[in-house]
């Protein structure tokens, strides 16, 4: 996650700016949570129930072969960012993005991340979406050979900036196209507010869920009438 969007957004949104300590764990947290994305996006791209592609452990040349068919399918033009990457239809609409949302951001119930990052506007930024699905990518990549290697595809900076900044454009050249030419802002707004809907509904997260912090506090729970029932005598 851009390490501005987080001092705008999240912890710091109407406070004094972090200091150059809090700014240090902020950049070390920054690379732990690229690992984060990585993790979930390996886990959802390569599960034998991901329901919009399926790799396939190999036993011959020929599974090497789909694999790698697949792999080029996939990455041609940003395919896999479809919910149907063979027709291309439904733009932005692979049901990875939600679930890696969810589990990166929405694992930890009433304590989530993503209710404390995106909890005021109630809405994924799309500097999330870019970068989740610039992992997922990452986790195609690791299919390339044919074979799933695990080992030297690596979710960094110098290889995959590109490829966020690529997809952090074109989401953002779509939310410019839909009010501007199709007259419906609206549509990439909703878009935010799905997505953080869905990651918290994957997690189990629902919207009567009891703050952590909050207490019962009770007050007048006993009557009159209890306490002419309960009389102790003194004596």
């Amino acid at each position: 996650m851009r390490l501005d969007y987080l001092i705008a957004n999240a912890h710091y949104k109407g406070r004094p700016s972090p200091t150059l300590e809090e700014l240090n764990v902020i950049k070390q947290r920054r690379s732990q949570h690229r690992g984060d994305i990585k993790k979930a996006a390996r886990l959802f791209v390569g599960h034998p129930g991901n329901a919009t592609f399926k790799f396939i452990t190999p036993k011959d040349a020929a599974g090497i072969k789909q694999n790698r068919d697949l792999v080029e399918a996939l990455t041609k033009r940003g395919a896999y960012t479809f919910a149907d990457f063979a027709s291309r239809q439904g733009l932005f609409e692979t049901p990875l993005l939600p679930q890696i949302i969810g589990k990166v951001y929405f694992d930890d119930g009433i304590k989530s991340e993503g209710l404390a990052f995106f909890g005021t506007d109630g809405e994924i930024p799309f500097t999330v979406v870019a970068l989740v699905f610039a992992a997922i990518l990452c986790a195609i990549d690791e299919w390339k050979t044919g074979r799933h290697d695990t080992k030297n595809i690596a979710f960094t900076k110098p290889l995959y900036e590109d490829s966020y900044k690529t997809h952090l454009k074109n989401l953002q050249n779509w939310a410019k196209h839909c009010s501007e030419k199709m007259k419906e802002p609206q549509i990439p707004i909703d878009f935010r507010k799905k997505l953080y809907a869905q990651g918290k509904l994957f997690a189990g997260i629902t919207d009567d869920e009891p703050d952590a912090d909050s207490q019962n506090i009770e007050e007048d729970i006993f009557t009159a009438a209890d306490f002419a029932a309960n009389y102790y005598a003194t004596s």
